[in-house]
């Protein structure tokens, strides 16, 4: 059974458990609404595109609309381009033509793709084929296109399922990066392959104390994914411990170095959980 394949057996396992839920206004979407949405977008694709194999390019910020984007993409044989909308038009453009891509979605014109519904043959990928396409972040000049293959997500996807004990559907992963960074596709996939619920943090959510810990309070998350300096930035409130979030079991960084005190103090804070 294939990366795709593992996912979509979830909408028949557990269809009515949520895929993905972004507390901040954009809704949710359980795993039969996945499965059934990504297929029809994947005919949109299809029909749109024909048998080329273009990039497609997906942009939108943490709406349930941009995993039926990647997972329709997939499912038509495109490997996709996630993109934030809070990044710079001029940066968002660059990256369209650099990619090449002739076709962008967006969550409006998603909705309206999968109001057709349409069950089309499969273009499976072979594990050399590319599977997304991220774009870095230009820091040292222009942004460069990565293309990691089906092969390497899988590989990764398998290695971190074998060093941790994922409860197969009864994870929550939080999502703190933009699915326009790397870091995203840790919480995103691993917890779409476990069947687990996704928790997404949008950016004003983020910049609202008072809003993130409420979410972060009625999440029950049960695995942590961010970057170091953001779990940094969530202990400097104190309430921020084990009593905030009981269901905790492991905190997983990326993207950066750990400093030890920072792992220290994770550790003091959920003495349950592991880092």
């Amino acid at each position: 059974m294939d990366l795709v394949q593992r996912i979509d057996a979830w909408s028949r396992l557990t269809p009515d458990r949520a895929a993905h839920v972004c507390p901040g206004s954009h809704g949710q979407l359980t795993y039969a609404e996945l499965k059934r949405g990504s297929d029809a977008l994947a005919a949109f694709i299809q029909h749109t595109l024909g048998d080329d194999r273009s990039l497609v390019v997906v942009i939108g910020h943490k709406q349930p609309e941009m995993l039926l984007g990647f997972l329709g993409s997939v499912k038509a044989g495109h490997a996709y381009v996630p993109l934030d909308t809070w990044l710079p038009t001029q940066r968002v453009a660059h990256v369209v033509a650099s990619a090449e891509a002739r076709l962008v979605l967006t969550p409006e014109t998603i909705r309206d793709a999968i109001g057709q519904a349409a069950a089309p043959p499969r273009r499976a990928l072979s594990d050399d084929d590319a599977y997304y396409v991220m774009f870095t972040s230009g820091s040292t000049g222009e942004p460069k296109g990565v293309t990691i293959t089906l092969g390497c997500l899988s590989s990764f996807l398998e290695w971190m399922r074998a060093e941790h004990c994922f409860l197969a559907s009864e994870e929550v992963f939080l999502n703190q990066a933009p699915f326009n960074f790397d870091l995203s596709v840790m919480d995103t996939y691993l917890s779409l392959v476990t069947g687990g619920t996704l928790i997404s943090l949008t950016s004003d959510e983020i910049a609202n104390p008072r809003r993130l810990y409420r979410t972060l309070a009625n999440s029950g998350l049960t695995t942590w994914v961010s970057t170091p300096s953001f779990v940094q930035l969530c202990l400097a409130e104190p309430r921020f411990d084990a009593r905030m979030i009981p269901s905790l079991k492991r905190f997983l960084f990326c993207g950066e170095t750990l400093p030890p005190a920072v792992a220290a103090q994770v550790l003091g804070r959920f003495p349950g959980a592991e880092v």
